[in-house]
């Protein structure tokens, strides 16, 4: 009865493992196909992702040379007016057309108007109050 036993045994286990192994393989062709088509959503994500990354670096590459031509546009535009400025005034100048407004006053000039004597008079000044001083100083301590 052992070996009847072990044969059932082994029969009924046989046929479980068949029957797992037909049900995964069921289970795995659906598995392939689900994790294909994932995987080619996954990978066309990334292309998606890719391409935006790619835009967004060639929109900036762009912005910078149109900003980079637009500062060599207006450096030389301001260069050809600063030239053509220069030759204006030079042009000027030789053939005399040269204006200058005075900017300075012929006011009527007297002898107190000359910042020299200003000085002169500063300097006369303090050095009478120091004369003064010293007069009170040595008097004062005479006295004492």
């Amino acid at each position: 009865m052992a070996n009847i036993a072990k044969k059932i045994s082994f029969i009924i286990f046989s046929a479980v493992i068949v029957i797992f192994i037909t049900g995964n393989s069921f289970a795995d062709n659906d598995m392939i196909h689900k994790a294909a088509e994932s995987t080619k959503n996954g990978v066309g994500h990334t292309e998606n992702a890719m391409q935006d990354v790619s835009g967004a670096v060639q929109n900036t590459s762009n912005t910078i040379r149109d900003m980079s031509n637009n500062v060599v546009t207006k450096t030389k535009e301001q260069t050809k007016d600063f030239t053509n400025g220069v030759g204006e005034v030079a042009t000027d100048m030789r053939d005399g057309a040269y204006n200058a407004t005075r900017t300075a006053t012929n006011a009527a000039t007297s002898a107190f108007s000359n910042g020299t004597v200003w000085s002169w008079i500063i300097v006369v000044a303090v050095v009478m109050g120091i004369a003064f001083l010293i007069w009170y100083l040595v008097k004062r301590n005479r006295d004492e």
